[in-house]
């Protein structure tokens, strides 16, 4: 089911989280000293709203606006980088004969240019529309925020369950929208220090590549190996120097490693408690479903589904499971506030501390 509804579900999923990162910026907005508090909440959920938008469409726009002309650029890309591999190989006396072409067959067939501008172009249209309608999703959350409460009251009748689901959606929009905030905060860090070093070398296209940088840093491990081997393939066929491409590619090397291992856990710490082999199995399991997307989307998903298994009792050592060290699955009775004891009868005692 989740194969076949990919199209339908994962704009879904987007639009929530969308709608998570809007909350929580129209709430931050609002303890900024004076301003903040004088603007009401709807314009507060406006402003961000047009804010977040803007950026992912001038974002869309630009990776338009490169990726034909990257595109194009490949095949020369990859004869100067056939080019060194001869040139290295003929430095310890071999001989080889190797062409963009041959690789191309190695791994993948003889590849269409053309087709690839072509198929390129329509990923970043169809990227383009997804923006919208992962904001139109989003919008409408908010406006059925509206009536969460009576739904809430509606699905559950009684206080314990309504408390007990309370809990369990608070814990999924604090620890995911937090998580999401922070990690889009960490990705535009390291999408910025990839632009100033590759500027400082003089790619081409540093822009498109540090921007793919922080997109792909999302993608647990394996994302930040793709961002560092894009430019430095590009490193290769601009100056057809094994140096320069060794230089750039230890600088965004120490780039990865200060922001992934240091800034990071910083930032985000334990949160969502989430074991190592837990996050690579969630990552090839929603990855096989869903690409790219749901590579980016493993780490939120897995985490509110630990979050859900361990609320109930019948589930919670799945949680245990997910877990890191073992504690999410801890008593979700224990973490839920105490329930309110029922008023006392009018004939009751009168309140007086002997009785």
């Amino acid at each position: 089911m989740l194969k076949v509804a990919a199209g339908i579900v994962i704009p879904i999923i987007l639009g929530g989280l969308v709608a998570f990162l809007l909350n929580a910026l129209a709430t931050q907005a609002g303890r900024i000293p004076v301003i903040g508090p004088a603007c009401p909440q709807w314009l507060r959920m406006s402003i961000s709203f047009l804010l977040t938008f803007t950026v992912l469409l001038l974002v869309a726009a630009l990776l338009a606006r490169n990726v034909e002309q990257v595109a194009r650029e490949a095949s020369s890309y990859g004869d100067a980088f056939s080019n060194m591999l001869n040139n290295a190989a003929a430095r310890f006396g071999y001989e080889a004969d190797v062409t963009w072409h041959s690789l191309q067959d190695l791994f993948s067939g003889r590849l269409n240019m053309q087709d690839t501008v072509r198929y390129g172009v329509g990923a970043i249209t169809n990227a383009i529309i997804y923006v919208f309608l992962i904001f139109i999703y989003a919008l409408f959350f908010l406006i059925e925020a509206r009536f969460f409460n009576i739904k809430m009251e509606r699905l559950f009748r009684t206080a314990d369950t309504r408390r007990r689901a309370h809990f369990v959606i608070n814990q999924m929009i604090d620890k995911v929208g937090e998580y999401m905030a922070l990690k889009t905060l960490v990705n535009v860090m390291l999408g910025g220090v990839c632009f100033a070093i590759l500027l400082l070398f003089g790619i081409d296209f540093a822009a498109f590549w540090a921007i793919l940088t922080g997109v792909f840093n999302y993608i647990p491990y394996v994302g930040s190996l793709v961002a560092v081997l894009l430019p430095v393939f590009v490193s290769v066929g601009q100056y057809e120097s094994m140096e320069t491409t060794l230089s750039l590619a230890a600088c965004l090397i120490v780039a990865q490693n200060v922001v992934g291992y240091y800034i990071e856990p910083r930032l985000l710490g334990k949160q969502l408690n989430m074991s190592p082999l837990v996050i690579m199995i969630s990552l090839a399991s929603w990855g096989a479903l869903w690409g790219i997307a749901g590579a980016i989307l493993s780490v939120p998903l897995t985490s509110m589904m630990m979050i859900l298994f361990a609320a109930f009792p019948g589930t919670r050592p799945l949680a245990v499971v997910l877990s890191e060290d073992g504690f999410s699955g801890e008593d979700a009775d224990q973490m839920l506030p105490a329930p309110v004891p029922p008023p006392e009868a009018a004939d009751g005692p009168s309140g007086d501390p002997a009785e």
